[in-house]
């Protein structure tokens, strides 16, 4: 039980691109609560005195949230007895994560409290355009919440300090000596794409919610902006986005036809946004569309012959169609197109030809008022009884159902 507890809770935190560590003793892992930026700003850092003030000052049944002196916010708490017996883990830490992205002012004000050079805000810049940005920290909070309560079993207090000097984790940053690491931007700009690479692999494959997640956490890493208008960044990076998304699926042998309506569509839609909430709300629909462009039309693994079957269906559904006009139309006989056919797709080409047919009429049906005739004719079905028994037999009901229900009516 305790087991799926804390692999939900890992799972949830890294779809929100939030890093959950469970520590046990030497604690070799402590390093990554901070991404070792530690190490990466100070030369004389020591991630040793974190672990010893969390044996010292942790309490049980506690759970901390904390800003450190860079402004980034850990929740810690010490593992109830049964846990550490069975698995070992002494704490769980989670972040870094902020609620807000750092304001100029916030920013300079590290670098000076931290007495780092200019020459290197750019790459402390990048650093912080890794860590999660929260919707609000009520909402985390009541994540945390939840889960400790499955964790403990009990309620649970929550500690809550927003100023780094009141923290246990503080690092007393007058004793450390500040000299970067040439590295502290490098490793970051290679995390960001090893997560987009992810994303894209999960689209390729037509894979929607590994594709949603990777691009979760994708999204936490927020490229520098390049205007001071926020919505024409965000827009902006929709825009690579989209051309990402849509290289990515020509990859797995997508037609461009359908690439490019797409692709189209969701330009209008990107430029047509108002706000920040409705491009993020669209950048998942785009990873979805386009995974499902993938599942219903990729050409990937498919003999030429097949391939340019397929395509001609599908854009020549509404015309008269039979095995005999394809063999013909490609310059082969009926029987090997039919074999060569049904070994490849699992169906028969006539089986394929309908269903391609039934699936425009779903989308007339949904999208216009046309009559179900109409419908019937424009989707290759030249007998309307015929296109109503094929139709009922695929989902149930009749088109004219179908519809009434879709309405409501």
């Amino acid at each position: 039980m305790k087991s799926d507890v804390l692999d939900m809770m890992r799972d949830i935190n890294g779809a929100l691109g939030v890093q959950t560590l469970f520590l046990a003793p030497p604690y070799e892992d402590i390093k990554k609560m901070d991404f070792e930026i530690g190490q990466k700003l100070y030369v004389d850092f020591q991630y040793e005195s974190i672990w010893r003030e969390l044996e010292e000052n942790c309490l049980e049944d506690t759970v901390y949230v904390m800003r450190n002196s860079l402004y980034m916010y850990h929740t810690i708490f010490r593992f109830p007895e049964p846990i550490v017996e069975e698995y070992g883990y002494r704490f769980c830490i989670m972040g870094p994560v902020l609620f807000q992205p750092l304001v100029q002012e916030e920013f300079q004000e590290i670098m000076r409290q931290h007495k780092i050079d200019s020459q290197y805000a750019y790459s402390l810049q990048v650093f912080y355009s890794r860590i999660p940005v929260l919707e609000t920290y009520e909402f985390w909070n009541n994540i945390v919440l939840h889960f400790c309560r499955l964790i403990f079993q009990k309620e649970i207090r929550m500690v809550q300090s927003h100023e780094p000097g009141n923290a246990f984790l503080r690092v007393n940053v007058s004793e450390l000596s500040a000299q970067p690491d040439p590295q502290l931007a490098v490793d970051t700009i290679e995390k960001r794409y090893e997560a987009e690479n992810a994303m894209l692999q999960a689209v390729r494959q037509g894979n929607v919610s590994e594709a949603v997640l990777r691009h979760n956490q994708f999204r936490q890493y927020r490229i520098l902006p390049r205007s001071s208008d926020s919505v024409r960044n965000m827009k902006n990076l929709s825009f690579v986005m989209n051309t990402l998304l849509r290289k990515a699926v020509e990859e797995v042998h997508v037609h461009p036809m359908y690439i490019d309506d797409l692709s189209c569509r969701m330009a209008i839609r990107i430029e047509n946004c108002t706000s920040e909430s409705q491009l993020q709300k669209l950048s998942n629909e785009m990873v979805r569309k386009y995974c499902l462009l993938v599942q219903n039309h990729s050409r990937m693994g498919y003999s030429s012959l097949v391939h340019d079957c397929l395509d001609y269906v599908d854009f020549h559904y509404s015309e008269p169609l039979s095995l005999k006009d394809l063999a013909e139309r490609f310059s082969v006989s009926s029987t090997y197109l039919s074999s060569l056919f049904k070994k490849e797709v699992h169906m028969n080409l006539i089986e394929y030809i309908q269903s391609v047919r039934l699936r425009q009429a779903l989308v007339l049906l949904n999208t216009t008022r046309l009559p179900i005739q109409e419908i019937a004719g424009q989707c290759g079905f030249l007998d309307v009884n015929y296109f109503t028994r094929v139709f009922k037999k695929s989902y149930e009901v009749s088109p004219r159902e179908y519809r009434n229900k879709i309405r409501g009516t």
